[in-house]
């Protein structure tokens, strides 16, 4: 991620909004693809962005094209980082993988927040139009009252759409045929 572009989503996050006129909190990674401090804690990462979806939380890897020149510009030393954002300025950094202390910083910064639900998996429930007595029909072959149901490749009875589904479908393929397959070594 470029320091322009990590600046433009604080900048955004820090805007008014439902439930939150200071705006939300945004957390940076500064990390490695390729560092065992920064790949074993990785899982630790992706448990706090789903607990706290009223959150945005990025990440800079360093092997990024560009990454050197945002990764020395933020002053990041130590891998991961975490710097918390608040109101459109930095409010903490969190070197090393000290969890623990980023969700403190989520906690103490996001506490006026009572149920903003932005980012998580039922969030889209909550927010889809309601279809006849207020509640989603669970019948999903009615007609519904959006036009949702005539955008191509998109499958109402199912969690993804057609283009998702040949996607997996063409990954696994792939694994499928080339799953043991190493290349060929020149030894002379």
């Amino acid at each position: 991620m470029r320091s322009e572009q990590l600046e433009e989503i604080v900048k955004l996050s820090a805007n008014p909004m439902p439930e939150r006129p200071d705006g939300i909190v945004c957390v940076a990674k500064w990390s490695s693809a390729t560092r065992k401090q920064c790949t074993a804690t990785e899982a630790e990462y992706e448990r706090l962005a789903r607990q706290h979806p009223d959150t945005v939380f990025l990440r800079c890897y360093e092997e990024y094209d560009g990454a050197a020149v945002s990764i020395a510009k933020a002053r990041v030393s130590i891998f991961p980082t975490f710097d918390v954002f608040y109101g459109g300025n930095r409010v903490a950094r969190i070197e090393g993988p000290e969890y623990g202390l980023v969700e403190q910083q989520i906690l103490r910064h996001g506490m006026i927040n009572s149920k903003l639900d932005l980012f998580s998996e039922e969030a889209d429930n909550k927010k889809r139009l309601a279809w006849g007595d207020g509640m989603i029909n669970p019948d999903y072959n009615a007609t519904p009252r959006t036009t949702a149901r005539f955008i191509p490749a998109y499958d109402w009875d199912k969690d993804e759409g057609f283009f998702d589904s040949m996607a997996n479908k063409a990954a696994q393929d792939f694994e499928s045929q080339y799953e043991n397959w190493v290349p060929p070594v020149d030894e002379k």
